[in-house]
């Protein structure tokens, strides 16, 4: 079935709206990161390029916040709604961003790279996410981009007509989508699967110290930890693969990888719940700040599944109305 000029709008706006919603966790948390790393003790500086530096994380701290909010309302209207005017919209906040983010790469190299800085695990774990979660976001931005303005095309303007559709079959545009949020899904669980590392060396840490035995725990983390990494990178080259094949069969296994992780965020959440009730959280180890922050990962992934899932039910929709 040939897609129509409707569909391939729709197909655009949605594609940005995902991946904008997407940057805006990215954002959001390169954002709280910039703060943190500004308070490094030895970031204090009073000349050259280290008061650039420093006055460049506070600039990316609050404008970082102020597109925090704007990526966010762009991602809602893009999945959405049917309005023309979200493509200029969203292709203005994913340039703005691209370029902050760019400016956080540099900062974060810079701060990476600081030979006047007492290391620390905890700072060293911050600065790196701090460069990863930069580099996510350029990247996300520059996709976004790429969607918004090809979306553009699609439409009438004063200056020329809307471009014709390609020879683009509909069940293709499904499965883009699809590998779209299984990718959004799957980064986000691989997050997920580094907290529950980061859970369990906490609480081998209280156990050292306070000489308790919490191993139920800790090594079910580091469990959640390896199958975390595992069920990311599957879903990664299955979302890889709906870019490249042209095979309607790999929606139902994007809904069998929607159910794999699907499951293991239930576990995750279920025994991060049961870890609240523990001596060690209570203690700080991990601080309770860091399980709340994996519940709304929890949800955004929860959420990128769920669409993933509506994906393969909408082309089971199709064959059955084509069957009648």
């Amino acid at each position: 079935m040939q897609i129509s000029r409707i569909e391939i709008r729709n197909y655009y706006r949605k594609c940005a709206g995902y991946l904008s919603l997407m940057n805006t966790i990215f954002v959001l948390v390169a954002s709280c990161l910039a703060i943190y790393i500004a308070d490094f003790d030895e970031l204090d500086v009073d000349e050259g390029t280290g008061v650039v530096m420093l006055n460049g994380l506070y600039f990316i701290f609050v404008a970082g916040l102020i597109f925090t909010i704007l990526s966010l309302i762009a991602g809602i209207v893009g999945v959405k709604s049917q309005s023309e005017g979200i493509f200029n919209f969203s292709r203005l906040i994913a340039l703005l961003i691209t370029a902050l983010m760019f400016f956080s790469c540099i900062t974060s190299v810079y701060v990476a790279v600081n030979d006047k800085i007492e290391w620390s695990g905890e700072t060293r774990a911050m600065t790196i996410l701090y460069v990863i979660v930069s580099v996510f976001s350029v990247a996300f931005g520059v996709a976004t981009f790429l969607y918004s303005h090809n979306g553009t095309k699609y439409y009438d303007k004063n200056s020329r007509l809307a471009k014709d559709v390609p020879e683009i079959e509909a069940d293709r545009s499904v499965r883009v989508q699809q590998g779209i949020v299984l990718l959004c899904a799957a980064v986000l669980n691989a997050a997920i699967a580094f907290l529950a590392f980061y859970f369990r060396n906490m609480i081998e840490y209280f156990d050292r110290t306070l000489v308790e035995s919490n191993k139920g725990f800790s090594g079910f983390y580091m469990a959640l930890f390896i199958v975390g990494l595992i069920l990311a990178g599957v879903t990664v080259i299955l979302s890889v693969l709906q870019f490249v094949q042209n095979r309607n069969e790999l929606l139902t296994a994007g809904l069998i990888a929607v159910m794999g992780n699907a499951v293991y965020l239930i576990v995750f959440t279920v025994l991060s719940i049961v870890a609240v009730t523990q001596n060690f959280v209570k203690s700080q180890c991990p601080d309770i700040s860091y399980i709340i922050f994996a519940f709304v990962l929890c949800c955004c992934s929860g959420w990128y599944l769920f669409e993933g899932a509506r994906k393969s039910r909408k082309k089971k929709d199709k064959i059955a109305k084509m069957i009648k």
